[in-house]
């Protein structure tokens, strides 16, 4: 799977202090390693056209949105954008 940023997830990710970006960090690399199971309380968050929005908590509160790029630009890869990470609130 290839994972991409957007900007606002970069900028959410340098705002969280160090404990919180290293469980960030462990919850996507657990999320790379088994992408079909990441969190049994993973969920969609907003369907819009071509593309759901899905919420993932990493623990401590922490959340991380996702979604996943239409598999006809890279046919070979799952694309997933990590959209945004906090806390829920």
């Amino acid at each position: 799977m290839i994972f991409r940023c957007t900007a606002r997830f970069m900028q959410s990710f340098d705002a969280l202090d160090r404990p919180s970006q290293a469980i960030a960090i462990k919850a996507i690399e657990g999320f790379k390693e088994t992408p079909r199971i990441p969190s049994a309380q993973a969920r969609v968050v907003k369907e819009d056209e071509g593309f759901d929005v899905w919420t993932m908590p990493c623990g401590s509160g922490l959340h991380i949105t996702f979604s996943f790029i239409d598999e006809s630009e890279q046919p070979d890869h799952y694309v997933c954008v990590l959209r945004n990470v906090g806390r829920e609130g």
